[in-house]
């Protein structure tokens, strides 16, 4: 299997846009990298060329090592990474079809921190095939992207303090659309060279020391959809519909909103527009007093909630009342979900959804093998062990 790994080109709330130098000095500070996913459904005819789907979400918060550990409690595998470059230390959780980056605060000209006024959820990216595909599609659409900007990953010295040398040029590209589908969310398009990252993949793994990193407790195993918080439903959908996608007509929630879903190759993209007051609409007033002024009640693309597939929703259930770990139950437009109470991140919300068939036979394959191996080793360091003692993991 192939990995993956990205640097978040993600500007802060109101930075609509970056210049080229600035977008280069976030690909050195910024970096993240995913485990591999199975390949993705086939492509609707006259959608983004080569778009895979959904690939990461990026989570800026001004306490690196708080988030890390809070994220820890849930019941996920965090990967801690250490960047050389002006972003500081950073963090993944690797989903296996897309993960999640948690991204440390920008600095200034004269390399002072510079901590968000309002921590959440600041993108999503989308893996494409080829970032001249998709420039050309999106000119015959009458629009454009930013020219891509190639990057790779500077590796730390392992505790040893020796050094690996990165595979020479750059192992990924980053751009996005000139003209924003969600003007407070910005989606980038991530196109992945395999071979080198596959090589990046395995000393990040190594040099982590965590061991399986796709091995979450509380048994999540995809990344499944980003909930976007719009005001201007219907301008955004004809935009998306315009990209080949298929928004799906809109339906009404318990959280006094009506939402869109907007399938993807791989996840899915939900738009939500609040229509009373309570839930949604008072989620957002709570930001807006926290935040400074944006010039509108509602915050156009704020990231409301990250669905995260499990592989058996009811044995998840189990694990967070055996660990102390609250949760509210919710029956969304994606399903029955369970709301993660104590994530950082602003009021963000971590749902966790029962994962599609496809996804939860790989995660049980998966452990399966884990536990085979386990018994495999037991047996080796115990011969005379009875044949049923190793594999009741």
């Amino acid at each position: 299997m192939i990995a993956r790994l990205a640097f978040s080109l993600l500007p802060r709330r109101g930075a609509r846009r970056a210049s080229a130098a600035a977008v280069a000095c976030l690909v050195a500070a910024l970096p993240a990298f995913a485990a591999p996913h199975a390949a993705s459904a086939q492509q609707k005819t006259g959608a983004i060329p080569g778009l895979a789907g959904l690939d990461h979400v990026a989570i800026g918060v001004n306490d690196i090592a708080g988030a890390l550990a809070a994220y820890r409690r849930l019941g996920f595998t965090v990967i801690p990474l250490d960047s050389p470059g002006a972003g500081g230390p950073g963090g993944i959780i690797d989903l296996g079809s897309g993960f999640l980056e948690f991204v440390a605060p920008g600095v200034d000209s004269l390399g002072k921190p510079q901590p968000y006024t309002f921590e959440g959820a600041i993108g999503q990216g989308w893996e494409i095939g080829s970032s001249k595909d998709v420039a050309a599609f999106l000119r015959g659409k009458g629009g454009e992207t930013t020219a891509p900007v190639g990057a790779t990953f500077a590796l730390a010295p392992d505790s040893a303090g020796k050094s690996a040398a990165a595979p020479p040029g750059p192992t990924f590209t980053l751009s996005e659309p000139s003209e924003q589908p969600i003007s407070g969310t910005a989606v980038y398009f991530v196109e992945y060279d395999q071979p080198k990252l596959r090589q990046l993949f395995d000393e990040i793994v190594r040099r982590s020391g965590v061991g399986d990193p796709t091995d979450h407790p509380n048994g999540a195993a995809e990344l499944a959809y980003v909930t976007v918080v719009v005001s201007h439903l219907g301008d955004i959908v004809k935009v998306l519909r315009s990209w080949g996608l298929d928004p799906r007509p809109p339906v009404q929630d318990q959280r006094g909103a009506q939402t869109v879903e907007v399938p993807l190759p791989r996840g899915t993209l939900y738009l939500t527009s609040p229509t009373s007051n309570g839930g949604i609409d008072d989620f957002l007033e709570e930001r807006r007093s926290k935040a400074p002024p944006v010039g509108s009640r509602y915050f156009e693309g704020s990231i409301l909630s990250i669905g995260i597939g499990v592989a058996d929703l009811n044995e998840t259930i189990d694990w967070l009342t055996d660990h102390n770990v609250p949760y509210v139950p919710m029956d969304l437009p994606a399903g029955r979900v369970e709301v993660l109470q104590g994530a950082p991140g602003w009021g963000l919300r971590i749902e966790l959804v029962q994962a599609g068939k496809d996804r939860s036979r790989q995660w049980a394959a998966h452990r399966g093998g884990q536990a085979a191996s386990a018994a495999g080793a037991a047996g080796a360091r115990a011969p005379a062990a009875s044949s049923d003692q190793g594999g009741s993991q």
